[in-house]
């Protein structure tokens, strides 16, 4: 409820807890894998708290949308509240997806699944003119993780973790990249593209 309140002061309330939860799991997990020991109770409540992560940071990312004509002047000033707002949930999605882990962490690792298979079905190639712009804001947060995951890759080339979410990010990649530079031949307003494509450049 913190995070989808209407109020971005009192989102700002659910970043403390969202962080110290994903914090909680990664030692946790580390722990679980170095012993080879995990109870049903400890997997359950793990996957649990990969729910909560996951879905309070959708939630996040959804909430801190640009308004409606926001871009439609461009002489405005920015609103500054909703671009620091923006920035503080980019640095929660590169986070708990695992960017800041001192090595792979299971936990991070599903978080970061969880993010990427949301952005693709919300992006995938359809009739939308654009996919949304939440979607792709969400999706260039994780070009950190994923570029840690690539490099993980290339000393490690046969894991198969690491292959899938770099293929699906790939594949969401071309799949906004096509439904804007259809946007661009349908002429829809230049100021409507270049939020999206900014950060299509962002997720590059």
């Amino acid at each position: 409820r913190i995070s989808s309140s209407s109020s971005p002061t009192v989102r700002a309330l659910s970043y403390g807890p969202i962080l110290a939860i994903h914090s909680g799991l990664v030692k946790t997990w580390s722990s679980a894998c170095a012993t080879r020991h995990e109870t049903l109770q400890q997997s359950e409540l793990h996957q649990a708290a990969i729910d909560v992560v996951y879905r309070c940071t959708m939630v996040l990312a959804t909430e801190c949308k640009y308004p409606p004509g926001y871009f439609s002047d461009l002489t405005d000033n920015n609103d500054e509240e909703l671009e620091i707002e923006r920035n503080d949930v980019r640095d929660i999605i590169r986070t708990v997806s695992g960017s800041d882990d001192s090595s792979p962490n299971g936990a991070s690792l599903l978080i970061l699944e969880n993010i990427l298979r949301a952005c693709a079905d919300a992006c995938a190639v359809g009739d939308a003119l654009l996919p949304p712009e939440t979607a792709v804001h969400t999706f260039s947060s994780l070009a950190k993780p994923l570029n840690k995951v690539a490099s993980l890759l290339s000393s490690n080339q046969t894991n198969t973790v690491y292959k899938y979410l770099l293929i699906g990010a790939l594949r969401t990649l071309g799949d906004i990249s096509e439904t804007t530079i259809r946007a661009f031949e349908a002429n829809i307003s230049r100021n409507v593209i270049f939020p999206v494509s900014r950060l299509i450049c962002l997720a590059s």
